[in-house]
C-alpha cells in the first residue's frame, strides 16, 4: 500500500473521530446534568408525597346532615396546580427508574412505571376536567404507593 492511498483513509478516520467527540462530550456532560437525588427517601419527601397529597385532596365527596358537598378544582389556577402536581409525579416515577436506584430490579421498575402511568392517567383526567377520573387516577396512585411500600419500605402515617 502506498502512503498516498492511506491519506484519504486517515482523513476519514480523523473526521469520524472528530465527529464523535462532541457526542462523547455531550454524553459525559449529560451524565453530569442528570445526577439523581441522593436517595429514594428524598424523592419521596420532596416530590412524590406533596404531589400525591395534592392530587388526593383535590377531589372529594362528603355527605353530611346538611347534604352532599363536592370538592374539585373550579378555577384555572386550581387546575394548573393539579396539573403541576401530576407532572411532578411523572418525573418522580422517572427519577425512581434511574439506574442507581433500579439496579436491574424489574419489580422496582414496574412499580416506578406504575407511578408514571398513574400520573399520566391523572393528567388525562385533568385535561378533561373530569373529577371522577381524577378520583380513579388517585386510587391508581394510592395502590401503586401502597404496593411498592409493602414490598420495599414500611409506610409511615401522614402527619
Amino acid at each position: 500500500m502506498r502512503r498516498s492511498d492511506t491519506i484519504p483513509t486517515m482523513r476519514i478516520v480523523i473526521l469520524l473521530v472528530a465527529g464523535m467527540l462532541p457526542a462523547f462530550a455531550l454524553g459525559c456532560a449529560r451524565q453530569q446534568l442528570f445526577k439523581s437525588a441522593p436517595n429514594v427517601e428524598q424523592v419521596m419527601k420532596t416530590m412524590v408525597d406533596p404531589a400525591a397529597k395534592l392530587i388526593w385532596g383535590s377531589v372529594s365527596i362528603s355527605v353530611t346532615a346538611d347534604g352532599v358537598e363536592e370538592k374539585f378544582p373550579r378555577t384555572d389556577q386550581a387546575w394548573s396546580e393539579l396539573r403541576n402536581a401530576a407532572a411532578a409525579l411523572t418525573e418522580s416515577g422517572n427519577s425512581l427508574k434511574a439506574d442507581n436506584r433500579a439496579a436491574a430490579n424489574s419489580e422496582w421498575m414496574r412499580w416506578s412505571q406504575s407511578l408514571v402511568d398513574a400520573a399520566a392517567e391523572t393528567l388525562t383526567a385533568i385535561h378533561a376536567k373530569n373529577p371522577d377520573r381524577i378520583l380513579a387516577a388517585g386510587e391508581h396512585i394510592y395502590n401503586t404507593c401502597v404496593g411498592c411500600h409493602g414490598r420495599y419500605s414500611m409506610m409511615t402515617p401522614p402527619p
